[in-house]
C-alpha cells in the first residue's frame, strides 16, 4: 500500500505517497486505519483533520520535508474551500491502496493475472 501519484496543486505539480510510516502517523493522529479511512472519503464522511493529514503526510511520503508539507497545507488546505481538496485526499488514499489494473508493482513476475467477471467491482465493494 504505497502507491505514488503526482497532481498539479497549488502552485506547482507534487507528488504524493502514503507509505507505511504515514499510514501509521495516520492511525496514530485520526484514530482509524486505512479501511475505514477510504471508506469516510467514500461515503462523504471524511472529517476536516482527515482531508488535511492525509495530504500533508503524502507530500512528505512524496518527497517534501515536514516543513515544506505544513507550510504547503497552510496555503492550500488551511486557507482554502474544504471543497478544494476532498477530491485529492480521496485520490491519494485510493492510489495508496490500490494497484491499477495492469500494473507490476507488488507483484511476482510470475504471479498469474486473475480473470474476473466482467462487472468490475468499485474500490468500496470490494472493501466490504
Amino acid at each position: 500500500m504505497h502507491g505514488l501519484i503526482t497532481e498539479e496543486w497549488g502552485d506547482g505539480v507534487y507528488s504524493f505517497r502514503i507509505g507505511w510510516g504515514q499510514w501509521k502517523e495516520l492511525d496514530e493522529l485520526l484514530q482509524i486505519g486505512p479501511v475505514p479511512l477510504l471508506k469516510r472519503f467514500l461515503y462523504n464522511e471524511w472529517r476536516v483533520a482527515d482531508v488535511r493529514e492525509v495530504i500533508r503526510v503524502a507530500l512528505i511520503g512524496g518527497g517534501a520535508t515536514p516543513v515544506q508539507a505544513i507550510k504547503l497545507v497552510k496555503l492550500y488546505v488551511e486557507d482554502r474551500p474544504i471543497s478544494e481538496n476532498v477530491g485529492l485526499a480521496s485520490r491519494i488514499l485510493s492510489g495508496a491502496m490500490f494497484v491499477p489494473e495492469g500494473s507490476s508493482l507488488g507483484k511476482a513476475e510470475a504471479t498469474p493475472k486473475v480473470e474476473t467477471d466482467s462487472i468490475s467491482k468499485s474500490p468500496l465493494e470490494t472493501l466490504q
